[in-house]
C-alpha cells in the first residue's frame, strides 16, 4: 500500500505543481498565493517519492501533504481548499448538508478579501472534509502507530 500511496502522490502532486507552475508562467506574473500552492503541489510529489524510496521522513511528509488536503472552509471573505488526486467533499454550512461526489484533479481555491460596510451577497459560511483524504490520514495514524508498536 506504501507504494501505492508513494506513486499516487508522485503523479498527482507532480502534475499540480508543474500545471500551476505553467499557468502561472503563462499569466505573466506570479501571486503569493499561487507559488504557496505551487509548493503545496510538489511537497505531495515529494512525500510520493519519499514514500516510494522508504525514507524515514515519508510517512510523516504524507501525513501533512493529506492533511492540508482534508479540510475546505468558504465563506464571504475567506475560503480554502487544496486537492492533489482524488477528493470526495462533504460539506456542512448554512445551506446544509453537501455531498460532492467523486472529483479528480490537481486544483486550489484561496481567497481572502476584505470589505468597509455591509455586502449585498455574502457567500455562507461552509465547512468541509474529503473523505478520501481524510481515509489516508487516519490509516497513515494507525499504520504508523502499529509500526511503533511492533518495534
Amino acid at each position: 500500500m506504501r507504494q501505492i500511496l508513494g506513486a499516487y502522490q508522485l503523479l498527482t502532486g507532480g502534475f499540480g505543481a508543474l500545471y500551476h507552475a505553467v499557468l502561472i508562467v503563462r499569466a505573466g506574473g506570479a501571486s503569493l498565493g499561487g507559488l504557496v500552492f505551487v509548493g503545496l503541489f510538489a511537497l505531495v510529489a515529494y512525500a510520493g517519492y519519499a514514500l516510494l524510496k522508504n525514507r524515514s521522513n515519508g510517512p510523516e511528509l504524507t501525513l501533512v501533504a493529506q492533511a492540508l488536503q482534508s479540510v475546505q472552509i468558504s465563506s464571504s471573505s475567506f475560503a480554502y481548499r487544496f486537492v492533489a488526486g482524488l477528493a470526495f467533499w462533504v460539506t456542512l454550512g448554512s445551506t446544509g448538508l453537501g455531498i460532492s461526489g467523486l472529483d479528480f484533479g490537481a486544483f486550489y481555491r484561496w481567497m481572502t478579501a476584505s470589505t468597509f460596510g455591509t455586502t449585498r451577497s455574502a457567500a455562507p459560511f461552509t465547512v468541509g472534509i474529503n473523505l478520501i483524504a481524510a481515509a489516508i490520514v487516519v490509516w497513515l495514524l494507525y499504520w504508523s502507530g502499529s509500526k511503533k508498536k511492533r518495534r
